[in-house]
């Protein structure tokens, strides 16, 4: 391999991205007309590649800047029927009233001394005490699974 050894540091160079132009030119003429050791015919088509102006490349160039082809009609109407209705429902977020409060009890009701009671204000300060209750059952039940383990 000693034979090959400015080669060598040439490809390291190039590889690396320290190349001149000169340098790359000696790579291309030389990989283009030697017989390469084994282990660099890969090298040999990478720089064939280089060498024709990587024509691959080109190709994929050359098919993205083709103009695309445009919506057919049918697909157009569907996006402007979506876009129109996302824009009415934006709308309508934008002038619902922001005073009106959504309640979270709203459906809920109490059996008290055997009568239905639904009357929210009434009934808030026993859901929140429940779900005080819930919440400290639940923490309690943590800490006693945490013990089994």
């Amino acid at each position: 391999m000693s034979k090959y050894r400015h080669i060598d540091s040439l490809v390291g160079k190039f590889l690396d991205g320290r190349t001149t132009n000169a340098e790359e030119q000696e790579l291309y003429r030389w990989f283009a007309t030697a017989d390469v050791p084994e282990e660099w015919v890969d090298l040999k088509a990478m720089f064939a590649w280089y060498r024709d102006g990587m024509p691959e490349m080109e190709s994929r160039v050359e098919s993205a800047s083709k103009p695309k082809p445009r919506f057919s009609l049918s697909l157009r109407r569907g996006v402007m029927a979506v876009a129109s209705a996302v824009a009415v429902l934006l709308v309508a977020i934008m002038l619902w009233p922001s005073s009106r409060e959504i309640d979270v009890y709203d459906g809920s009701y109490i059996i008290d001394q055997g009568s239905y009671c639904d009357n929210i204000e009434y009934i808030q300060e026993d859901i929140e005490s429940l779900l005080e209750r819930a919440d400290e059952l639940e923490r309690r039940s943590d800490q006693l699974l945490a013990l089994a383990d």
